[in-house]
């Protein structure tokens, strides 16, 4: 990514960022959608999933606002066993 003092995070941007991780992630964001998760797959079975750690506010509303993807969320979950966090 260019040193920029202003970047653009889009799907693409966030899949690039994801895919070049050497060693572990953290995504917290109010979605998420499905290239950055599967970004996010990918890596876990390189690295394992206990090196990703993913928050996301999974309610309804975040959905409708277009904030992520409930594809998405659900192949996380299935893929690295996502555990839900409630305050």
């Amino acid at each position: 990514m260019p040193d920029a003092f202003f970047v653009q995070l889009n799907s693409d941007t966030l899949s690039n960022l994801i895919s070049s991780a050497s060693y572990s992630v953290c995504y917290a964001a109010p979605g998420i959608q499905s290239k950055p998760a599967q970004a996010l797959i990918d890596l876990a079975s390189e690295v394992g999933k206990e090196l990703i750690t993913v928050c996301l506010d999974v309610e309804e509303n975040v959905i409708r606002m277009g904030y992520g993807e409930v594809g998405a969320i659900l192949a996380l979950h299935n893929a690295i066993s996502l555990r839900p966090h409630s305050d």
